[in-house]
């Protein structure tokens, strides 16, 4: 039984000490491809990796942790010329571990590339925002970058004139948002973009509403003859509360006027100057009663 035992056990060690070859397929994905350039021939997708050594090494390769991809970065490899081409053993350092392939099929990965026409276009947000009771944005939603190039036929390009966002639904908001948004691939079908993902920022602010009693302003050459009833109007507005404290009346001017080619019922009251921080502006009374003195 003790030498059935020592056989099998010196079968085993010189089995696992001789010199074997095995070979796996790796996939392999292709990076940094030019936007604007496309292959005329198709790019393989997997490469079959040969190793030699003793079973023990081999037996390793064949555990290890097979990366998920070989990658080849096409920007770099091809550089201004027109063409790829990579001997493919170039790439044997990507796998993992000390036992690295002596072959590498196919030797060579050669393929062509084209150029296509390309074109700015806008990005455009696609949502929709709802906010708290008191909070508003206190400018559009902001995107980085704010236009992108499509890349493709002529006749699908001259078709597509912006790019949009995908869709979003953001409710209830009472705080600035920041974050990346995919393009909606749809609003480019057919076409290649320069980038695939857009960041956007929203400032969102606590507003509250302001009030105030301004005198009305006539033209200097009615005001003498011009008398309004009433001649002051009270203004509302909102604002950022973060910039209600720097507001003042003297900020605002209402006025009207006589038109000089009619005499109207009612003089319409608007505000000649008011700071940029407000919104929702109403005038009441928005029309006033007059009297012209001879």
């Amino acid at each position: 039984m003790l030498c059935v035992l020592f056989s099998l056990m010196f079968w085993i060690f010189t089995s696992l000490s001789k010199d074997y070859e095995t070979h796996i397929r790796v996939p392999v994905s292709y990076h940094n491809i030019p936007f604007t350039k496309y292959f005329d021939s198709e790019l393989p997708n997997s490469l079959d990796f040969y190793f030699k050594g003793s079973g023990f090494k081999l037996a390793g390769v064949h555990f290890r942790s097979i990366p998920d991809s070989i990658k080849v970065d096409v920007a770099a490899l091809s550089g201004s010329k027109q063409q790829l081409n990579i001997q493919t053993l170039s790439l044997r350092n990507q796998f993992p571990g000390e036992l690295k392939p002596y072959k590498i099929l196919p030797e060579s990965i050669v393929a062509g590339y084209s150029s296509r026409q390309s074109k700015k276009v806008p990005v455009k947000f696609n949502g929709s925002i709802s906010f708290r009771d008191r909070y508003d944005a206190t400018s559009p939603v902001v995107l980085i970058p704010d236009s992108v190039e499509l890349a493709g036929e002529k006749a699908v390009l001259d078709k597509v004139n912006s790019v949009r966002t995908e869709s979003i639904l953001w409710t209830d908001i009472s705080g600035d948002k920041m974050g990346t948004l995919k393009l909606d691939s749809a609003s480019f079908s057919g076409l290649a973009t320069s980038v695939s993902n857009i960041s956007y920022k929203l400032q969102v602010s606590e507003f509250t509403e302001g009030i105030l009693e301004l005198p009305i302003e006539l033209p200097v050459s009615q005001r003498s003859s011009v008398t309004l009833l009433p001649n002051s109007v009270k203004i509302s507005y909102t604002v950022a509360l973060a910039d209600y404290p720097q507001l003042h009346a003297e900020d605002f001017i209402a006025y009207t006027e006589v038109p000089f080619s009619e005499t109207p019922l009612q003089l319409k009251v608007m505000l000649r100057t008011k700071p940029l921080s407000v919104r929702n502006v109403r005038i009441e009374p928005e029309f006033v009663d007059y009297l012209i003195r001879k």
